[in-house]
């Protein structure tokens, strides 16, 4: 071994200062275990029971004050997902995507809603191709979305159906 390549710890260290802590290693790790589940649950749950389980911490719990941290928490785990997405490349990433961040911050007292629809590039009508998109919401906003994700969008399945008025981060 050379002396400047360091040994199998010198680089699991280099790895591990992207975290703040175990505590994100473990939202780490759980959050790909969770995308690589995703489809086993649809195919076993429906669409429809998989959401109701998601939000069933969330409703035993009620709704949390939502801060900056839970702001920080939340764009920490979407990148998560985003590394994890990025090697595994499975069909329908924002779907695993918003499902994973749907359950997650419900856990955490965030009062998202989980949304699918149809992506366009072009107006609704137009001859361009319509591709379904699933994302998050808060409080009517889109949140948690990449650039190319601010596409036009027609949304066509909302749950819960009710959104609290006016959750926002702070």
């Amino acid at each position: 071994m050379s002396p400047g390549s360091g040994g199998p710890f010198d680089r699991l260290r280099r790895r591990l200062r992207h975290f703040d802590g175990l505590g994100d290693v473990r939202d780490f790790l759980a959050v790909g275990v969770e995308l690589l589940r995703v489809p086993f649950d649809l195919s076993r749950l429906g669409l429809s029971r998989l959401l109701v389980r998601l939000d069933a911490p969330r409703r035993a719990r009620g709704v949390r004050p939502v801060g900056g941290a839970a702001l920080a928490r939340a764009r920490r785990l979407a990148l998560y997902a985003d590394v994890w997405l990025r090697y595994q490349r499975p069909p329908n990433p924002c779907l695993r995507r918003s499902l994973v961040l749907f359950g997650r911050l419900r856990r955490m007292g965030v009062p998202v809603t989980f949304c699918l629809g149809i992506r366009t590039e072009e107006p609704l009508g137009a001859d361009g191709p319509v591709l379904g998109h699933a994302w998050l919401e808060l409080g009517g906003q889109t949140i948690l979305e990449s650039e190319g994700g601010a596409a036009m969008r027609a949304t066509t399945f909302r749950y819960p159906l009710d959104p609290p008025p006016q959750a926002r981060f702070a």
